[in-house]
């Protein structure tokens, strides 16, 4: 089952803080979150932990 996850969850499980995300995901960086009410959004666990996977792959890569 996919889990949602929050700004703040992203951004502890990320290390970078919920503006910097924000920057991310606008510069085109970062998964789009999903809306899920007006004021709510919310990142699917899987989008976050292939962004992760992809950022170690590139610094293996060098």
């Amino acid at each position: 089952m996919q889990q949602l996850l929050s700004v703040k969850q992203v951004s502890l499980r990320v290390c970078l803080s919920v503006s910097q995300i924000r920057r991310l995901v606008k510069a085109g960086q970062f998964p789009r979150p999903i809306k899920i009410s007006p004021g709510r959004n919310g990142w699917l666990e899987k989008d976050v932990d292939n962004w992760i996977q992809n950022l170690v792959k590139e610094c293996k890569n060098g």
